[in-house]
């Protein structure tokens, strides 16, 4: 009686560390820990780019610009949004008002993916 209550015990144990191991695996691939796919393929990946720093986008844009860039297109529907709220919906900064913060090295996606 003792042997199987043990046997009982060991088993839930497992079954607990699998369900815990899985839960791990899943949360660390999961969306929250990851920047989304930039809008453009051909788009880069800002770098050291302040996250409260106030930035331009237009609606359906591809880059956040500072505020005054000569570039912005589709002036009309423009909102202002933190720059970490811009990368997380998938805006690149413009490469001629932000160009301090592009990454030079040219990799267009670290993640392959595009919307």
């Amino acid at each position: 009686m003792v042997g199987s209550r043990r046997s009982v015990s060991v088993w839930i144990v497992v079954a607990a560390a699998a369900v815990l191991a899985i839960g791990g695996y899943e949360l660390a691939n999961s969306s929250t820990f990851r920047l989304p796919a930039l809008r453009s393929e051909h788009a880069q990946r800002g770098k050291e780019i302040p996250p409260d720093m106030p930035v331009v986008v237009a609606e359906h844009g591809k880059t956040f610009h500072a505020a005054g860039c000569q570039f912005i297109h589709d002036k009309a529907n423009l909102r202002t949004v933190p720059a970490g709220e811009a990368e997380q919906e998938g805006y690149a900064p413009c490469v001629r008002c932000l160009k301090k913060y592009v990454d030079a090295g040219g990799s267009a996606q670290a993640d392959g993916g595009s919307r």
